[in-house]
């Protein structure tokens, strides 16, 4: 019963972006899911549409109410954000130059420069949605689909799913998760970070761990040939 309840839950974690403790010390899996997350946040589109969404964030968290110049640029930079995901180009280079033009007004630029930022050349042939140059639809969607799982509310704790922006590790008790007041105190430390730097970690700590590994090996061979 309790083996046939371990594969139960075993099974389930695999279907909701868990995987085996074995692929923990595999290169390639670390590989693999670093390229995957840098394609889906990494491109250009991606990360200039992350500088946007980063500082709106920033200012819609304001405790206070905005001055009015910083609620005028919180404007400007939703504009901007608009105008980005609107945004087409007929070559990759274009498209690139285009998003940085584009961020750089919203950020900086004046309300004239923003509102007539022209984001689809009439002009060029086989013009296209820009971003469609650098979004890979399905690896986008594999990342969207771990990140439901990652931050599912039904978690009683924080998980680390394959493929997810983020990774959590747990310093004490972190204490069951309350869906309704997701600000409830933790009795526990629980410490976020970037897939792409665990992943570089991950990969320095497994070569040092074999070099280590072969070194004592080596060592323990020569001793006894001696």
């Amino acid at each position: 019963s309790s083996l046939h309840g371990h594969a139960r839950s075993s099974l389930f974690n695999r279907e909701r972006g868990g995987t085996p403790v074995p692929a923990e010390f595999m290169p390639l899996r670390h590989s693999y899911e670093a390229m995957v997350v840098a394609q889906a946040t990494r491109n250009p589109f991606e990360y200039e549409r992350d500088r946007l969404q980063r500082r709106i964030e920033k200012m819609k968290d304001y405790d206070k109410t905005l001055p009015g110049d910083v609620a005028d640029r919180f404007d400007l930079m939703k504009e901007g954000l608009r105008r980005l995901l609107a945004s087409g180009a007929s070559t990759p280079e274009e498209a690139v130059s285009l998003f940085a033009r584009i961020t750089r007004l919203a950020r900086s630029g004046t309300r004239l420069e923003v509102e007539t930022i022209k984001v689809w050349p009439d002009d060029q042939p086989k013009v296209r949605p820009a971003s469609e140059f650098f979004v890979n639809e399905r690896i986008d969607l594999l990342v969207r689909e771990a990140e439901t799982f990652r931050s599912d509310y039904r978690n009683e704790k924080p998980r680390n799913v394959f493929l997810g922006l983020k990774k959590s590790f747990i310093l004490g008790d972190p204490g069951p998760k309350i869906p309704d007041n997701p600000k409830a105190e933790s009795k526990g430390l629980v410490l976020e970070f970037e897939t792409l730097d665990c992943a570089i970690v991950s990969q320095l700590l497994i070569v040092i761990g074999c070099g280590v590994v072969s070194s004592l090996v080596l060592a323990a061979q020569n001793r006894r040939t001696h």
